[in-house]
């Protein structure tokens, strides 16, 4: 979400792509099998599933970076501070979002 509102990306729709992305993991089960029961547009399936589009794009730098795949990470728009950066952001939000939740 952060990087997209960086790359003038619909920030919205790439939060529901990062989240999405995951579903496989969660459910045990095919994330193709997930994502066609769920009101997605084309290209945000594409994006999911395919990498395609510049938030299919983006999805895919992101899991680079979380998988540590520094050659492709390098050869981003990105710089590698910014996203460090952006990821420690994100990791704060998602902790203090977790810890909201388990307080309230």
């Amino acid at each position: 979400e952060l990087l997209a509102s960086e790359a003038d990306l619909a920030a919205d729709i790439a939060f529901t792509i990062g989240l999405f992305s995951n579903l496989d993991a969660l459910m045990d089960q095919q994330l193709r099998d997930i994502l066609v029961a769920l009101p997605l547009s084309t290209d945000t399936y594409a994006a999911i599933l395919h990498y395609e589009g510049g938030l299919g794009e983006l999805l895919a730098l992101v899991l680079d970076y979380e998988s540590g795949d520094w050659d492709s990470v390098k050869n981003a728009a990105h710089t590698p501070a910014n996203l460090q950066q952006t990821y420690l952001d994100a990791v704060h939000w998602a902790t203090e979002t977790r810890r909201q939740l388990l307080t309230d």
